[in-house]
Formats: C-alpha cells, sequence, structure tokens
C-alpha cells in the first residue's frame, strides 16, 4: 500500500514476515506494477537504494534526493525506526538482523541489480550485505561509514555486561507487566515542546532547525493528547557481541564491487581513522572528503550528488 508523503515521495511499506514490516520511501510507484514487470520496469532507470543511520528515518535522504532526477530512488526505514515496525516483544536489535531484513525485503520487491548507499550505520549494513550479494550490488556508496563497528576481543566481558545492564535499565524504567515496545509505555509530549526538541537535535547533529526537523517530524506519533516517539527505546540499548577486526577485515574483503567511501571535512574522526586503516581491505577503494558534519549528506546534498553520480558514471 501507497501513499503520498507530505515531500512528494510514495510512501511504501512492506511486510517481510507476519510480525515485522519495512516502511520506504520512494519516487517510483510500486503499487501499479506486477511481479513479472517489476524488474523490467525499474531497471529503466539506475536503481539507488539508500539506508539511514542509527536513530535517523529516511527523511534523511530528502535533501539528497532532489538532486537524482532519472534514479529511482528507494529510502528504507530500518526496523524500530520511522515508520518501520518494531521487532517482537522481548526482542533486541543486531545489525546482522537488519542485514537479513535488506535481504528479504530486496527479494519481496523482486529489485534488479543496484546501486547501495548507507550513512554511519546504514554503511555497515550496507558493508556485511554486499559481501553476501554481489550479484545484487553495483557498486557501494559509504557515508561516514567505516565499513565496520569493531571491538578488541578481550573487551567481549565488558561489553556484554554494559550491553545487558542497558537492557535492565530500560525494563526498570517502563511498568512491570508490560515491554518498553508498548506505545502506552511511551511517554505522551505536549506538542509546544516540538520546536525545542528540532532545536535541541539540530545542535546535537549540527543542522538547521528545518533539516532537524525532517528527522524529528517523521519520528513522532500524533496523538489526540500530543505525540509520542515512533521510534523502538530499545534501538538505544547496546550491542552485547560485536566483531572484531579481523572478522571485519573478512568480510570486507569479501566485497568484489567498486566502492565510495565520502568524509566529512568536521564529522567523526574515529570513522576517518577507522576507514583509513582499512583501506587496503578493499579491492577497489575511493575515498573522499566534503564540507559538513556527520550529516553532511543534509548539509551539503548538491555536492554529494555529483560525486556520487560521477562515481555510478565510471
Amino acid at each position: 500500500m501507497a501513499k503520498q508523503d507530505s515531500f512528494g515521495w510514495q510512501q511504501n511499506v512492506v511486510s517481510l514476515n507476519p510480525t515485522l514490516s519495512y516502511s520506504f520511501l520512494t519516487n517510483f510507484d510500486f503499487s501499479q506494477l506486477s511481479d513479472s514487470s517489476q524488474p523490467k520496469q525499474l531497471a529503466d532507470k539506475p536503481v539507488l537504494l539508500c539506508l539511514h543511520g542509527w536513530l535517523d528515518n529516511a527523511a534523511s535522504f530528502t535533501p539528497l534526493a532532489a538532486f537524482f532526477d532519472g534514479y529511482h530512488i528507494i529510502a528504507l526505514e530500518l526496523a524500530g525506526h520511522g515508520y518501520s515496525s518494531h521487532r517482537p516483544e522481548f526482542s533486541h536489535y543486531h545489525l546482522v538482523d537488519w542485514v537479513y531484513d535488506l535481504y528479504l525485503l530486496v527479494d519481496k520487491l523482486n529489485l534488479p541489480a543496484f546501486y547501495l548507499l548507507g550513512h554511519s550505520m546504514g554503511g555497515m549494513i550496507a558493508s556485511v550485505y554486499t559481501a553476501l550479494k554481489q550479484d545484487k550490488v553495483k557498486k557501494l556508496i559509504l557515508l561516514e561509514s567505516s565499513a565496520a563497528f569493531t571491538s578488541n576481543a578481550d573487551a567481549l566481558v565488558d561489553n556484554m555486561q554494559a550491553a545487558f545492564e542497558s537492557r535492565l535499565q530500560l525494563e526498570k524504567s517502563t511498568p512491570d507487566s508490560d515491554s518498553a515496545n508498548n506505545k502506552n509505555n511511551r511517554k505522551m509530549r505536549s506538542l509546544k515542546s516540538l520546536p525545542g526538541l528540532i532545536q535541541a537535535r539540530a545542535r546535537m547533529s549540527d543542522l538547521t532547525d528545518a533539516l532537524a526537523g525532517l528527522l524529528i517530524e517523521r519520528n513522532i506519533e500524533l496523538l489526540a493528547d500530543g505525540f509520542i516517539w515512533r521510534s523502538d527505546p530499545r534501538v538505544k540499548t547496546l550491542s552485547p557481541i560485536r566483531l572484531d577486526e579481523a572478522q571485519a577485515k573478512a568480510y570486507i574483503e569479501a566485497i568484489q564491487v567498486d566502492c565510495l567511501v565520502v568524509l566529512a571535512l568536521n564529522g567523526y574522526p574515529s570513522i576517518a581513522r577507522a576507514i583509513y586503516n582499512r583501506q587496503t581491505y578493499f579491492k577497489q577503494l575511493e575515498i573522499q572528503r566534503l564540507a559538513g558534519g556527520h550529516h553532511f549528506h543534509m548539509q551539503n546534498p548538491a555536492e554529494l550528488a555529483a560525486l556520487i553520480k560521477r562515481f555510478i558514471a565510471d
């Protein structure tokens, strides 16, 4: 089912299984196609599949999409984010499960081979997927992402303790008889607080209020007495098990397609250090830097779009 979003894209929802549905924004009308015609009609233009970062949503690609006339754009919302559903009660969020969700979604949509773009955490998901599905990804584009978030093996116990403590703290903050996932347990907020929340997000992400508003407004559900957040609180809990560098190296070395990494001049130094340290893992890697912060794809979409289109065309 598709409906027109406020900024002109089609909003779609696809069911991956009985408990999980994924939302995505696109400039392509999936509702008019049969399964047999879909790949052929999508193949008339390049398909750019976009994965957002942690605690963001598909609206983070709205500024960039405006510069991609002549492309089919599909901006997914990861489970627990935006309009996509939450994982079932007592479940948690792991990067590999988002990769499997992408596996299922590409199959459900019957997509032809596409260009895969990921921002931050979305770039990690995109990298693992590309290693697994070389036949589906034409080229890989990472924005402010080092392809992996790793931890030393000797930090395993400390990581697990911190992760389980974060889950316990979330459970303690909700009624004993219900889960944090239940919208009845999510704090109702007054609409009067919305401008302040947008300004806070703008300061945190070094965005204008207008750009922060795109993210915030897509992450709220309006109710009679105010609003609640759409995102699942469990997304904020820590991951108990992280890959080590040897595992990251193994899947990055498995990537056969060309990769473009674009870093922000005022982005996270840890991301830049990691990708430069890993550049020999890639078969073919190009690294560029553009003005802006971690969300430079929203701040500087015109320059980024030109860079991506040149990379795709080469």
